[in-house]
């Protein structure tokens, strides 16, 4: 058979497993760029949270591979999704109070941010979230069975992509004042932790 991920209705447990495969390899290798070249080597809080946040759908689209290859029910599919989107958020949630605590810290003890690995390691997260939208595309069909996973998914890969930008787009002015990176970090971490609420709250595995 041959192999795709378009989501076609031959094999659409194979174009799902493929899709997810390709979404984590991505997803993974891009925030773990942007962490290490704007976050770790450019001093970017605002770089870390976006590249936290990265790594959070990274995670999401680990269960959803772990989850496609097991031979369970519905229901038992929902329930791991819940447990694991519930992690996810809580572990998001921890990782952006230590960045709102550094930022916070600068204000005190201002610190330079390295414009140049900045726009580098953010440029490299932005690749990473425009290919993951591109394949989520490409796995829409697979998808279209579970509505609710397919806009939390794809609204969430959209919102990650608007972050990069308006970080990439500080990256450019980071030189004017060292208060610059910090404010646009508490910005990211507010739309990061609101969106991570209402991850709990819509998570496919929910339930009124």
């Amino acid at each position: 058979m041959r192999k795709h991920f378009g989501g076609c209705e031959i094999c659409p447990c194979s174009c799902e497993h493929i899709g997810y495969r390709y979404l984590f390899f991505v997803s993974f290798l891009g925030a773990a760029l942007e962490s290490l070249i704007a976050w770790h080597w450019g001093g970017s809080g605002a770089a870390g949270a976006d590249a936290v946040h990265a790594f959070s759908h990274s995670f999401l689209y680990l269960i959803g591979l772990y989850v496609c290859t097991r031979k369970i029910t519905e229901h038992e599919r929902d329930h791991l999704r819940s447990r694991g989107y519930v992690l996810a958020a809580c572990v998001l949630f921890a990782i952006l109070a230590y960045i709102a605590f550094e930022a916070i810290r600068r204000f005190y003890d201002p610190a330079p941010v390295m414009a140049g690995f900045m726009k580098a390691g953010v440029f490299l997260g932005l690749m990473g979230n425009i290919f993951s939208l591109f394949i989520l595309q490409k796995i829409k069909k697979v998808l279209e069975k579970d509505n609710k996973l397919r806009k939390v998914l794809g609204l969430d890969a959209l919102l990650d992509l608007m972050i990069s930008i308006a970080v990439l787009f500080t990256a450019f002015f980071v030189h004017l004042n060292y208060f610059v990176d910090p404010v646009v970090t508490f910005a990211a971490v507010a739309v990061i932790s609101v969106k991570g609420f209402g991850l709990l709250k819509e998570n496919p595995g929910h339930h009124h």
